[in-house]
């Protein structure tokens, strides 16, 4: 389906979602309607601000230069919560897929060992969008990643 009036694909809820239909709403106001992995769904003004497009191109840009997180926050401090989660976790992923995960159950002084220490600085330290410590799922995902560089800031 085209409209012009709304995004044909947005990510939002975790996942990019589809334009599929509109809704009539009571007055005769439309609203529209967007297909998601466990079907269609009306969504609200604030998911219709999250065009696919910018979100991949976020991504894309953290996989390439996961210190882009902390050297150019610019570019992701003022991204909605879910977002800025989703690309923090994709710019570890880039850092810690390189070498695997069980290279980062230590301090490193390579490159890579740099990258985690800048991309977990940026999360734990710089961005005021959410609070890692206290989103358990978040420090679970993001531990499997860089053990060593997450276990720094949440142990004693």
């Amino acid at each position: 389906m085209t409209d012009r009036r709304w995004p044909p694909v947005i990510h939002s809820r975790g996942y990019d979602a589809y334009l599929c239909g509109v809704q009539i709403l009571a007055g005769g106001d439309e609203t529209p309607i967007y297909r998601f992995p466990g079907g269609q769904s009306l969504v609200d003004d604030s998911e219709l601000k999250k065009p696919a497009e910018k979100f991949h191109n976020l991504m894309s840009i953290a996989w390439l230069e996961p210190r882009d997180l902390r050297e150019k926050p610019e570019l992701f401090r003022r991204l909605p919560v879910d977002w800025y989660k989703e690309i923090a976790l994709h710019a570890m992923k880039s850092v810690s897929h390189r070498l695997g995960p069980d290279q980062f159950t230590h301090c490193r002084t390579d490159t890579a060992g740099w990258a985690a220490h800048y991309v977990t600085k940026a999360v734990f330290e710089e961005q005021d969008l959410f609070d890692p410590y206290a989103d358990r799922e978040f420090l679970e995902e993001a531990e499997k990643l860089l053990p060593w560089y997450i276990k720094r800031y949440v142990e004693d």
